[in-house]
């Protein structure tokens, strides 16, 4: 599916004594966990506020290490709403990421209502790769920092994590 352009924002005054909105974020890895909201906001992030931010990208597909426990070895891949956005600014040695989460209710034992909802979402946004799909707790143990480690220079992070039902 082709990337559908986000609308431009508009500038905004920069506050007196700020060189810019997000040199606070100079030197550090900005990683949020969350749904396709925070996956929106690191695209906006990256392609709008800055344009400063190089080395845009998505993950779709990953090759698991010998280290994922147990996914080990497993060539995993996400659907386009639930990849893995990410970009990188040279300038300000930083960078920021979205890692997609299934939400709390993926938590063992999952609820009777969630496990057919996400059955009906498996196309857009299960795993590929893993049945059954990985709680979010084995993603945060298991994928993500494979992801990280792949994306990502070891620097200072900011997390911000965004708990939905999905």
């Amino acid at each position: 599916e082709p990337e559908v352009p986000l609308p431009p924002l508009p500038d905004l005054p920069v506050p007196a004594g700020v060189s810019s909105r997000i040199d606070s974020l100079s030197g550090k890895n900005l990683i949020f966990v969350g749904d396709s909201n925070d996956r929106n906001f690191v695209d906006i992030l990256c392609r709008e506020l800055t344009h400063q931010f190089e080395g845009k990208g998505y993950v779709s597909k990953l090759q698991l290490g010998a280290d994922a426990g147990i996914y080990s070895g497993l060539n995993i891949s996400w659907p386009q709403a639930s990849q893995t956005a990410f970009c990188h600014d040279k300038d300000r040695n930083a960078s920021a990421i979205a890692l997609w989460h299934p939400g709390l209710w993926s938590l063992p034992p999952a609820l009777p209502f969630y496990s057919e909802f996400a059955k009906h979402r498996q196309a857009t946004h299960g795993l590929g790769g893993v049945k059954p799909q990985p709680p979010a707790t084995d993603l945060a143990r298991h994928v993500w920092p494979q992801l990280l480690v792949q994306k990502l220079t070891t620097r200072p992070i900011i997390l911000v994590i965004q708990s939905s039902m999905w």
